[in-house]
C-alpha cells in the first residue's frame, strides 16, 4: 500500500515524474508553483495548500479527491480532514482560502475507463481480462481508476457454498433472475455509466433475501465505496454530495414505492454519466459526474410519476420472490457471517466479472420475461391512462373509436377508484402512442348509435344526433 500511495504523490502532484505529465490548471504554470512555494513568508493558507497538492490533492472528474491510506477520499470534506491531519491548529478560515487556493491550482486528473476495475493485487481489464500490476496500469498512461475494491482478485476463484446458497435462494433457482443478480455484482464493480445504463430496482415480499444480497455486495465493494440513500434524498439540497466517489447507493426497504419525478430525473442523470451539481453547507457548489450504480429494494414495483419511454428505459426490474421464513426448513442463520470472507468475496467477483462482460457485450443487462413484464406493470400501476388500456384492448377502439366517449370512460373510471384523471389532450396522445393511432374529425353522433347510448355517456354530456366528434384511426 505504501508504494502505491507513494506513486500516486509521483503523479498527481502536477510534476513530470517518470514520463508521467499531469499539467497544472490553465493560467497557473508549474514554475509559478515551484517559486511561490520556494518563498519563506508565504501566507499561511497557501503552505497549507501547498501541503495538500504535495499529499497528492487532484480534481478526478469534477471531484475534489486525496489520498489517504492507500485510497482517494472524495469531497471538501476530506480535503478538510487532510488538512487537519498536516496542521490540527489551522483555523476555519484558513481552511476556506486553501480550498480556493486548490480550486485554481489543483491538477485535473483524467479518469480511466470503466473497463478498468482496481483490485487490492492490480487492475482488471474486463473486456480482455488481462491482469496488471498497479504500477503496469500507470505505465499505460490511461487515467486513473479512482476506487479500489478491498479484495485480491482471483480469475482462479472457486465456487462458495454459502454464495451458491443466496444466489439459488434469493432467485429462487430462475437462471434468467440469477443472471440479472450477477450482471448487478459486476455492475457495482465497473463505475459504468452511459445513456444504455440503468438502475436496479429489486421487488418482491418481505424476507425475501434482499437485504442479505446487498449487504453481500455491499462487502465485496467495499463499505467506504457505498453509501445508503433513501429515493426522496434525491430530491435534497445537500444529499448528492453523498454519491460522489461512491460506486454502490442503496435504498433499501422502500414503503412508498412512488418515485416523484424530480427523483427519477436526478436518477437518470445520475445512471447515465452527466454532471449533477454538488452542494455542501458553507462551500461552493460545483458539478461532477457520479459513477454509482443505483440499487433500489422495495416490497412491491414502483409507481413512477414519469412513465415515458426515456424515463422506464432507465430501470431494471428484477422480482426477488424468495420468503425466507424464520426457522424455515434448510434456512443458515449464520449466511450474513459466511459471506463476508475473502472466499466468498473472491467468488462474488468471478461471478460478477462475468455478468458484467455480458453487460459490456449485451450493451446493457440481459432483457427478461420477467423485467419487461415487471416494467409493464410499473407502467400501468404508476400512470392511470396505461392502467384503463389494460383493461380495454386496442381492438376496442377499433371498433367504437370516439374519442371523447373513450375519454369520458376513462375519466369515471380513474374518479371512481379515488384518482386524478389527465386531461383529454394528454389522454389522447398517450392512447395513440401506446397503440398506434391518428385522430381525425369525421364521426357524427346518429339517434340509437352506440356512443349516444353507451352508459348514457353522450347524451349526459349534452351531446345529440348530428353532432360531430373526432375517432381513433389505425395508422397502419
Amino acid at each position: 500500500m505504501a508504494r502505491k500511495k507513494s506513486r500516486e504523490r509521483e503523479v498527481l502532484d502536477g510534476i513530470s515524474s517518470d514520463g508521467f505529465d499531469i499539467p497544472m490548471k490553465e493560467g497557473f504554470s508549474t514554475a509559478e508553483h515551484d517559486r511561490l512555494k520556494s518563498e519563506s513568508n508565504q501566507p499561511k493558507h497557501y503552505e497549507l495548500a501547498n501541503a495538500i497538492l504535495d499529499e497528492g490533492f487532484a480534481i478526478v472528474g469534477g471531484m475534489p479527491c486525496i489520498p489517504n491510506n492507500g485510497r482517494f477520499e472524495f469531497g471538501w470534506d476530506a480535503v478538510q480532514r487532510a488538512m487537519l491531519r498536516i496542521d490540527p491548529c489551522c483555523t476555519n478560515r484558513t481552511r476556506n482560502e486553501a480550498i480556493q487556493t486548490l480550486k485554481y491550482t489543483g491538477p485535473e486528473v483524467a479518469v480511466a475507463s470503466y473497463r478498468y476495475i482496481e483490485f487490492e493485487n492490480g487492475v482488471l481489464d474486463v473486456s480482455t481480462l488481462d491482469f496488471m500490476t498497479s504500477d503496469e496500469f500507470m505505465e499505460k498512461n490511461v487515467g486513473i481508476v479512482p476506487v479500489v475494491i478491498p479484495h485480491k482478485y482471483d480469475p482462479e476463484a472457486q465456487p462458495c457454498e454459502a454464495v451458491e446458497t443466496l444466489l439459488e435462494g434469493v432467485s429462487c433457482g430462475d437462471e434468467a433472475v440469477r443472471t440479472n443478480i450477477e450482471e448487478f455484482i459486476g455492475l457495482s464493480m465497473s463505475r459504468y455509466t452511459d445513456n444504455r445504463s440503468k438502475a436496479v430496482w429489486g421487488y418482491g415480499g418481505g424476507e425475501n433475501g434482499k437485504s442479505t444480497l446487498w449487504d453481500a455486495v455491499s462487502f465485496v465493494v467495499g463499505d467506504d465505496n457505498t453509501c445508503s440513500l433513501e429515493l426522496e434524498d434525491y430530491k435534497g439540497q445537500f444529499n448528492t454530495q453523498m454519491l460522489v466517489g461512491k460506486l454502490l447507493a442503496v435504498s433499501d426497504d422502500q414503503i412508498s414505492c412512488s418515485v416523484d419525478k424530480a427523483v427519477i430525473g436526478k436518477i437518470k442523470k445520475i445512471v447515465t454519466g452527466q454532471p449533477i451539481r454538488i452542494e455542501q453547507k458553507g462551500r461552493d457548489p460545483y458539478n461532477a459526474t457520479m459513477f454509482c450504480t443505483i440499487f433500489v429494494a422495495s416490497n412491491e414495483p414502483p409507481q413512477l410519476s414519469d412513465t415515458t419511454h426515456g424515463s422506464l428505459r432507465r430501470w431494471h426490474m428484477i422480482p426477488l420472490n424468495a420468503n425466507f421464513k424464520k426457522r424455515g426448513s434448510g434456512r443458515d442463520i449464520d449466511l450474513k457471517e459466511k459471506l463476508h470472507t475473502e472466499e466468498a468475496a473472491q467468488w462474488l467477483i468471478k461471478l460478477g466479472i462475468d455478468g458484467l462482460r455480458r453487460v459490456l457485450e449485451n450493451e446493457g443487462m440481459t432483457e427478461t420475461d420477467y423485467s419487461q413484464i415487471a416494467i409493464q406493470e410499473a407502467k400501468e400501476r404508476s400512470n392511470s391512462v396505461y392502467a384503463f388500456l389494460a383493461d380495454h384492448p386496442r381492438s376496442e377502439f377499433l371498433v367504437h373509436p370516439n374519442v371523447e366517449v373513450w375519454y369520458w370512460r376513462y375519466q369515471a373510471d380513474v374518479r371512481a377508484k379515488g384518482g386524478r384523471p389527465f386531461e383529454q389532450t394528454k389522454f389522447t396522445q398517450m392512447v395513440n402512442t401506446e397503440y398506434g393511432f391518428t385522430t381525425k374529425n369525421n364521426g357524427r353522433y346518429k339517434n340509437g348509435e352506440y356512443d349516444l347510448t353507451v352508459n348514457g355517456l353522450a347524451r349526459e354530456h349534452g351531446r345529440n344526433a348530428g353532432d360531430r366528434y373526432r375517432v381513433f384511426i389505425d395508422k397502419q
